[in-house]
């Protein structure tokens, strides 16, 4: 198991300090994240969640340097977020669009070790191990059309996995996939995070898979978006689909997650009708 979790080192793996994103400007404006300030330590494994619209992807997209924010400072690790970085992976919900269709599932890994003008050696060395990390190890030469839809987000997490990040960062990776093959990806992730040192910030709709993946859980209010409140999951690890989910203590932790969720929906909703 990763023994850092939750443990604090010398500096956080994430630190994210008054980050705020808006849209637009004077009276259509739109506040997306509003004050944003939370840390996380290496090796922790942290679940993100919020209602419908809450700006979890505006948020990921802000700690991957893909999107600017309009206020506040992220680092990693000390080092202040300007734009992509070596040390993050940003797995996509959408992996039909995250894979090149001509591109193998081992030239779809390859291809942005190359860009990094890594030798040939390191770039077979690292697709091999990264493959092999998430069980394609016999699938190298199969385009993304050839394969099913878990298969092909596998290939987006060794993707993500060859780039040796610090930190990987994931959008709500298995929302598009049916749920035996959800439950097989959750356990995936688990066990490579388990193996590997890299710390995971991980968004996710899905009340129950927040619980179950993380140690912690940082819940997002409706825009414009605070971290409304946080919650630690003490559950025991390994972490089993069956034997985890009959835990009480996961029932309850679960329960009390889903209050918080749909507390600030009904907070939101009573806003909108005293305005109205």
């Amino acid at each position: 198991m990763n023994t850092q979790a939750g443990v604090a080192g010398p500096r956080p793996a994430v630190s994210v300090h008054g980050l705020r994103k808006t849209y637009g400007s004077g009276d259509t404006a739109v506040h997306a994240l509003a004050d944003i300030s939370f840390t996380v330590d290496p090796g922790d494994f942290v679940a993100v969640v919020g209602p419908s619209g809450a700006g979890k992807t505006t948020l990921l997209q802000c700690l991957s340097g893909l999107l600017p924010p309009t206020a506040g400072e992220v680092s990693i690790f000390g080092d202040p977020v300007r734009g992509p970085m070596e040390s993050l992976a940003l797995v996509f919900q959408d992996y039909s669009r995250s894979l090149f269709p001509w591109l193998t599932a081992r030239g779809n890994v390859e291809l942005p070790l190359r860009s990094r003008g890594l030798a040939k050696s390191e770039v077979d060395e690292r697709t091999g191990s990264s493959l092999a990390a998430v069980d394609l190890s016999g699938h190298h030469d199969k385009y993304p059309w050839q394969m099913s839809g878990g298969m092909q987000q596998r290939v987006a997490i060794a993707r993500a996995l060859a780039l040796r990040p610090r930190v990987l960062l994931m959008d709500e990776p298995f929302a598009s996939v049916d749920a035996q093959t959800r439950f097989d990806l959750e356990d995936l992730v688990l066990t490579v995070w388990s193996e590997i040192d890299v710390t995971v910030l991980f968004v996710t709709h899905d009340i129950d898979e927040a619980v179950y993946l993380s140690s912690h859980v940082k819940v997002l209010s409706l825009p414009p978006t605070v971290v409304a409140s946080e919650m630690v999951v003490p559950l025991a690890r390994p972490r089993h689909q069956v034997t985890t989910r009959e835990d009480p203590q996961f029932g309850h932790l679960r329960a009390e997650l889903f209050r918080r969720v749909m507390g600030l929906r009904a907070e939101s909703a009573a806003r909108s009708a005293q305005d109205t």
